[in-house]
C-alpha cells in the first residue's frame, strides 16, 4: 500500500512539473538596447519564446510572433521617426514555421516621399524580380536568372545568368565605359580554352574572352564580390536587422562560373559533325596497362587527328580510385607537337580532378608527325579510357 502511494505521488510530481514547464509567462522590461515584451515558456531552463513580441529602443521597433522560439504569422520592423516618417523604413512580412515566405514589402521615407521595394520568398528562398536603387535582376528559387545592373558607385556590373550559371559579366567604369574585366563565353568560336574549378562543379567548360590583365581566380575574386554586394543591398531593405536574435540574413546561391552543360555539348557535337565532314577519318587504337606502384588500373587510349600519323601517345597515369572516359581535344603544330589540351569536353563519362589532369599532362606529352602542309593548329581528339583493376 505504501508502494502505491509513492508512485501515486510520484505521477503527481511529474505532471506538476511538466505543468509547470509548460506555463506561460509575461516578460516586460529591459531588452538588447532597448525594451520588449513578450510571452514565453521555460523549458528544462531554456526560453522559449512563444506569443507576441514587440521591441523598442526609440529608433528601431519590431513586432510579431513566435510558437516554439519559430517566428510565425506577419512580422513589421520600423525605423526612424515614427509615427511621422519624415525619414526612415518600414518592413512588413511574413514567416511559416520560421521562413520566409510570401510577398515581403520595404517602404522608405524620404521627406514624406514614399518609396515601395518587393521581394517574393518562399521558403526562405527568394523567387522574384529585384529592383532596387542601385540593383535589377531576377532570382529563380534562389539562384541568380536574366539580365542584372549593380550600380556601384564609379563602376558597374552588367551579367547575365541562366539557372545560376554565369553566361556574361562585364564590368566597367560609368564614366568612360572602359571595361575593367569581362567574361562573354561565345560557344562557336572560342579565344582561349582551359579548365577551371571554382564552383566545387567541374565539367567540360571554356573561358572564352578575356581581359589580359586578369586570370581565372581574379575573376571568381570579382564574381565572389559582386554576390556580396548584391546580399548587402537586399539585406540592407528587407531584413529584420533591429535585433540580431531576429535577424536571419537573406543567402543567394553563388554562380557557376561555366557555360551551361547544354550550351557546352551543343558546341562539341558541332565540333564532331565538323571532324566527320571534313576528315572522314577513324584512328587507330593504342593500349597499355598501368605496372608502375601508384598506377591502379588499366588504361587505353584512341586518338583522331586527319591525315597524321601519331609517334608517341604516352599513357597517364593513375592515381586515384575513379574509372571512366576522359576525352580531350588537342590542338597540333604543323611541326608534330601539341600545343593546346582541353581535358573532359563531350564525351567524357567522369569528370574527376585526378583522372582530368593526368589525362591532359599525357596529352601534352604527345607527338605526331611532322607535316608542312598542314595547318598551323590542327585539332583533334585523344580518348583515354580508365578502368580499376
Amino acid at each position: 500500500m505504501k508502494i502505491f502511494r509513492k508512485f501515486e505521488m510520484l505521477i503527481v510530481m511529474v505532471i506538476c512539473n511538466v505543468s509547470y514547464s509548460q506555463t506561460k509567462m509575461l516578460y516586460n522590461g529591459a531588452f538588447d538596447r532597448g525594451k520588449a515584451k513578450y510571452f514565453y515558456y521555460e523549458n528544462n531552463y531554456e526560453r522559449i519564446f512563444d506569443g507576441t513580441f514587440n521591441y523598442s529602443d526609440g529608433y528601431c521597433s519590431l513586432s510579431g510572433a513566435l510558437k516554439n522560439n519559430l517566428m510565425t504569422g506577419t512580422w513589421t520592423q520600423t525605423e526612424g521617426d515614427a509615427p511621422s516618417f519624415t525619414f526612415g523604413k518600414k518592413v512588413i512580412g511574413s514567416y511559416i514555421n520560421g521562413k520566409r515566405n510570401g510577398k515581403w514589402a520595404c517602404t522608405i521615407f524620404e521627406n514624406k516621399l514614399r518609396k515601395n521595394y518587393v521581394l517574393t520568398f518562399k521558403n526562405d528562398t527568394i523567387n522574384s524580380e529585384v529592383s532596387l536603387p542601385k540593383l535589377q535582376g531576377l532570382i529563380k528559387d534562389g539562384k541568380f536568372d536574366g539580365n542584372w545592373i549593380l550600380n556601384d558607385g564609379g563602376s558597374e556590373t552588367i551579367a547575365s545568368f541562366k539557372n545560376g550559371v554565369i553566361t556574361k559579366y562585364v564590368e566597367r567604369y560609368t564614366s568612360d565605359g572602359a571595361v575593367i574585366i569581362k567574361y562573354l563565353p561565345n560557344i562557336k568560336s572560342p579565344l582561349n580554352v582551359d579548365f577551371v574549378n571554382l564552383s566545387g562543379n567541374l565539367y567540360g567548360f571554356e573561358i572564352f574572352e578575356f581581359d589580359k590583365k586578369y586570370y581565372d581566380s581574379d575573376l571568381q575574386l570579382k564574381i565572389s564580390a559582386f554576390v556580396a554586394k548584391v546580399k548587402f543591398e537586399i539585406n540592407n531593405f528587407f531584413s529584420l536587422a533591429c535585433l540580431n536574435r531576429f535577424n536571419k540574413e537573406i543567402n543567394i546561391c553563388e554562380p557557376i562560373l561555366m557555360v551551361t552543360v547544354r550550351e557546352n555539348a551543343r558546341y562539341w557535337k558541332e565540333k564532331e559533325t565538323r571532324y566527320t565532314d571534313e576528315n572522314n577519318t577513324t584512328a587507330g587504337l593504342l593500349g597499355g596497362k598501368g605496372n608502375s606502384s601508384e598506377e591502379n588500373g588499366q588504361r587505353s587510349r584512341n586518338y583522331t587527328l586527319a591525315g597524321r600519323k601519331a609517334l608517341s601517345i604516352p599513357n597517364p597515369n593513375y592515381t586515384c580510385n575513379e574509372e571512366g572516359t576522359v576525352v580531350c581535344e588537342i590542338t597540333v603544330d604543323n611541326s608534330g607537337k601539341v600545343i593546346g589540351v582541353v581535358a573532359g569536353i563531350r564525351g567524357s563519362t567522369n569528370v574527376a580532378k585526378c583522372l582530368l589532369d593526368q589525362a591532359k599532362a599525357a596529352a601534352q606529352n604527345a607527338r605526331f608527325d611532322a607535316k608542312d602542309d598542314a595547318p598551323g593548329k590542327q585539332v583533334g581528339k585523344i580518348v583515354y579510357n580508365f578502368k580499376l583493376n
